[in-house]
């Protein structure tokens, strides 16, 4: 049969085109541009571009079924829209159903069709009792008109139609919150109307599906209505209670009595109805979540066979289970795991090579980690070394790394020395077997970290990238909101990294004699010391990432570049990202901006915290914007004393996020699993910026022949300002020319730490 499926790239339309594809029906659906369609695509379903407000659409997608399943529905938007796509869009299937002689036409109705206003609680609801007259919501004036058309064009057009009525349909892809549970108060919050003692009406996706197989198949369907609605059911308290255990551990449902929400449901029409507006809190859905309704399922038992799902407990938790897969991301790691337990006893031996800034973070969270024991550090300044030493007391130092990876059993390398030196380094580690935490950048070049990526595969073990703001824990909130599709489908990531040197007169980098600083003789120049943190960032959220258009500009506050402004724009397989790097705009930002189709993430990676901007659909647009600036707010007013305190006590943590990432890449090589940011990611991250530098403006990507020192940067030109004094200028490229030396054909020296960020 050729069966014409609506809604097919829902929820339940998915399981339709699962059910009927198996036994090998030809399926045609009409599908929205914006639909995901990968699905459908894959299962051989013929898709009709458009979508049910055109009749066009309509009429080509008809001709010549056999048989029309009527899936699709709307559940908000203006009358328009419910009359449009519930009504209009159903006379019109009808009218190409009976031009086409299709044999079976099966319409997915509601139960919400009946009279709940007038019953009384505990009433019973059959197939041929009233419909609802009073408390009519959209949805419900739309379903009952739509099942008037029906019913009218079996009767005047001897159309063979099935009407069959779910419950709030449940299954493992399908909504976690279902209907009447009550109203959402936030992510982690739910308020229950009445006790929560509310048995809920459900039905599993599967049993509908195989409902409308029977509707298509049985001739004793024909012509009739049934509710197809599970034999048992779970109380409001239960279902939170079983969310607690499955998915959310924090969850909280708050109880609100009935006659409090009814009275304030019926102030806010009076109130909002004076300015043309209807209440956010409509007194018929109020009542469905307070007051206690059943439905028969015995017409469709006894007509076609149908039966209700034997384990439905378990189906529900297996909903919960598939959501609590889900709701993870990639990452794999939760706010409750942010402390990294290690279940080990075994220790490993680290060494230090850098002794500058960045390596105290480094022997911070190695002096926590019981599993770590540092026995050496390296650099070529005597009193680097030894200030590190004696504050860690680390034994053994040593001014040489080749003499320390020699002399001591080391299972660990920290190599946190200027860039320069990071790829000879981490191979000459690698080759005595040790693994490698190198500091961001990864390398000079994309074909360095090749070459890192190779020892490491060569020699098997693991390097992990110093990326440590994936792992702060605002952003591992974030993922997670992500992951539980708090914001819908992702859209657009953007990344702000600021440093305002234009307020920071004192920053080394800003002094004449920073010309010669190892940061300007990387191929990015500065831009390359810091770019890695956004990268890592719009990497981790946005697939495939590509470098699509490079923008600079020179606000005369850094003197040794010819710019101090950069954007980077990025091409994804489902998203676009930007960064924004800049090191004249004061204050200094570090924001993390996605974007989704139906919110938006704020995380403020200094500040620490996240914001969560989702309108709500049930309030006013206005009151609904008011709302999340008061949200907004909280937020920050309790961010702001919860740092202020952690400061005062000594409990702030600038580096949580590198601590967790060291914790994390320690677990990895005593569990035997990957490291938390690998290699290879790590090497995406320079062949992007490789990418970056070729495509900023006047860029060429050229590199001069290798000269036989370490690499130094050109002397730049002198330039007098408007006030006379001298200032020194070089570009972007100009650091290139000297500094990408052909990565790894001049050794450096073991490099000083000392000026590490």
């Amino acid at each position: 049969m050729k069966i014409l499926i609506t809604g097919a790239a829902g929820f339940l339309g998915r399981h339709l085109v699962d059910l009927f594809s198996e036994d090998g029906h030809a399926l045609i659906t009409i599908a929205r541009p914006t639909s995901d369609r990968s699905y459908l695509q894959a299962k051989g379903v013929r898709i009709i571009d458009g979508d049910l407000y055109d009749p066009a659409a309509i009429e080509t997608a008809s001709k010549g079924v056999d048989v029309v399943v009527h899936a699709a529905a709307t559940l908000r938007g203006s009358w328009d829209d419910f009359e449009a796509i519930n009504v209009k869009a159903t006379q019109i299937l009808l009218e190409q159903a009976v031009r086409n002689k299709v044999k079976r036409f099966v319409f997915i109705s509601s139960i919400i069709v009946y009279d709940h206003s007038s019953a009384q609680p505990g009433t019973r609801f059959s197939e041929d009792m009233q419909q609802e007259e009073i408390e009519q919501t959209y949805y419900c004036k739309t379903k009952i008109q739509a099942e008037a058309l029906v019913r009218q064009f079996h009767n005047e057009h001897k159309l063979r139609t099935v009407i069959l009525r779910p419950a709030a349909i449940y299954g493992k892809n399908g909504p976690l919150f279902l209907s009447r549970l009550g109203f959402a108060a936030g992510g982690k919050c739910y308020l229950m109307v009445g006790e929560g003692t509310l048995p809920l009406p459900l039905s599993h996706v599967e049993g509908i599906a195989g409902a409308v197989k029977l509707a298509v198949e049985k001739d004793a369907a024909v012509g009739q209505t049934y509710n197809v609605v599970e034999d048992e059911t779970i109380s409001q308290k239960e279902f939170f209670a079983e969310l607690r255990r499955q998915v959310i551990p924090g969850f909280s449902a708050l109880r609100a009595p009935y006659g409090l929400m009814k009275f304030l449901s019926q102030s806010a029409d009076k109130v909002l109805g004076l300015v043309g507006m209807t209440s956010p809190l409509p007194l018929s859905y109020m009542r469905l979540c307070a007051v206690p309704f059943f439905y028969s399922n015995e017409k469709i038992k006894k007509d076609l066979g149908w039966q209700t799902r034997p384990d439905f407990r378990q189906s529900l938790r297996e909903m919960m289970l598939w959501h609590k897969k889900n709701r993870r991301s990639k990452r794999k790691l939760s706010n409750d795991d942010i402390s990294v337990p290690i279940q080990s006893s075994r220790t490993l031996k680290a060494g230090i090579v850098g002794c500058g800034v960045i390596s105290g973070p480094h022997l911070d969270a190695l002096k926590r980690l019981k599993n770590a024991e540092v026995v050496a550090v390296c650099d070529p300044s005597e009193d680097a070394r030894n200030t590190m030493a004696a504050k860690y007391g680390v034994t053994a130092t040593y001014s040489d790394y080749k003499e320390m990876l020699e002399k001591e059993a080391l299972d660990v390398v920290h190599v946190c020395t200027p860039a320069q030196s990071h790829a000879a380094i981490s191979q000459a580690a690698m080759k005595k077997g040790c693994h490698v935490f190198v500091e961001k950048p990864m390398a000079m070049t994309a074909a360095e970290a090749g070459k890192m990526v190779s020892a490491a595969k060569r020699h098997k073990v693991e390097i992990c990238v110093g990326h440590n703001h994936v792992y702060d824990k605002v952003m591992v909130q974030a993922r997670t909101l992500l992951a539980s599709g708090a914001i819908g489908r992702l859209c657009h990531v953007e990344a702000w990294y600021g440093t305002s040197y234009s307020s920071d007169s004192k920053s080394r980098y800003l002094t004449y004699a920073a010309k010669d600083n190892w940061a300007y003789q990387m191929p990015g120049s500065l831009y390359q010391n810091f770019i890695s943190h956004p990268i890592s960032l719009v990497q981790d959220l946005v697939d495939e990432t590509q470098v699509s258009g490079v923008q600079s500009r020179f606000n005369r506050v850094v003197p040794h570049m010819e710019n101090d402004e950069l954007r980077v724009l990025f091409n994804g397989s489902q998203a676009t990202g930007l960064i924004n790097m800049s090191m004249a705009v004061s204050p200094r930002y570090f924001f993390l901006t996605v974007y989704g189709s139906e919110g938006t993430l704020k995380v403020d990676l200094l500040n620490k915290t996240v914001f969560l901007d989702k309108p709500s659909a049930r309030l006013p647009r206005v009151i609904a914007r008011s709302m999340m600036a008061f949200s907004q707010a909280k937020t920050l007013i309790a961010a702001g004393l919860r740092n202020l305190f952690a400061g005062i006590f000594g409990r702030y943590n600038l580096y949580q996020g590198n601590e967790t990432l060291i914790r994390l890449f320690y677990k990895s090589i005593l569990d035997s699993t990957p490291s938390p940011i690998s290699a290879d990611e790590g090497l995406r991250s320079m062949e992007l910026m490789d990418k970056i530098w070729l495509k900023m403006p006047g860029g060429s990507g050229q590199t001069s022949p290798p000269p036989s020192e370490q690499p130094r940067a050109e002397k730049p030109a002198r330039k007098k300002t408007s006030s006379g004094k001298k200032t020194a200028r070089k570009r972007v490229n100009g650091a290139a020319r000297s500094a990408a030396n052909k990565a790894g054909e001049t050794e450096p020296n073991s490099g000083s730490g000392t000026e590490k960020k």
